[in-house]
């Protein structure tokens, strides 16, 4: 039995006559309803590229960037006046045992803690290096941390880490965290949190 098919009021008896009438009298609804998806498509993936953009690669000058040196990073020294002006790297402290204090100048902690530490370094500030590491998290500027100086008469050297890389590095918990560092550069010890002058001490004597 043959099959019949009837388009646009006339019977066609193959389907490939039914095409070829398609193609020769009704051209763009041929075309049409098999070229628009393929145009809905490529109009899909240009928009995804416009909004989200093509990856871009990596110049070869970047490749070669090596990763910083975070005992050559440049740290702004603060007194109680503000910024002095002066830089000091973790580079410039080797030599002796050191000692970092990591802490925020509004932290209570970091304000019970202050007395003690600067007993502790009028005690051993000649035999080691004690270098307190300002962060500027939640609101801590370089004017409070010179208010923090005043208010403590704290006489450690005290640095502003404005993006706070050095808190990040050592991955420091909170505040106050104390590390200790013996002549070579390896981490000796950790304290985090509030702690006891005998604490401290404990530690600096560890430090070779």
């Amino acid at each position: 039995m043959v099959s019949r098919y009837k388009r646009y009021e006339q019977n066609f008896r193959y389907n490939t006559r039914l095409t070829k009438r398609l193609k020769d009298k009704h051209t763009l609804h041929y075309y049409g309803i098999r070229i628009i998806p393929i145009v809905l498509v490529i109009g899909a993936i240009i928009t995804l590229l416009y909004f989200y953009g093509i990856p871009a690669s990596i110049p070869d000058d970047e490749e070669n960037i090596p990763p910083e040196d975070i005992f050559d990073l440049p740290l702004p020294v603060v007194s109680g006046e503000g910024l002095t002006g002066e830089n000091i790297k973790l580079r410039d402290l080797e030599g002796k045992p050191i000692v970092l204090e990591f802490m925020l100048s509004w932290c209570s902690h970091c304000q019970a803690m202050a007395p003690i530490v600067e007993e502790v370094y009028q005690e051993y500030g000649s035999t080691i290096q004690f270098l307190t590491i300002a962060g500027s998290q939640n609101g801590a500027t370089v004017g409070t941390t010179a208010q923090f100086i005043r208010t403590y008469q704290s006489t450690t050297i005290h640095v502003f880490d404005q993006e706070i890389k050095m808190f990040n590095h050592f991955s420091v918990p909170g505040t106050p965290t104390y590390l200790f560092f013996n002549s070579d550069g390896t981490i000796s010890g950790t304290i985090a949190g509030e702690t006891t002058k005998a604490s401290l001490i404990f530690e600096i004597n560890k430090l070779s």
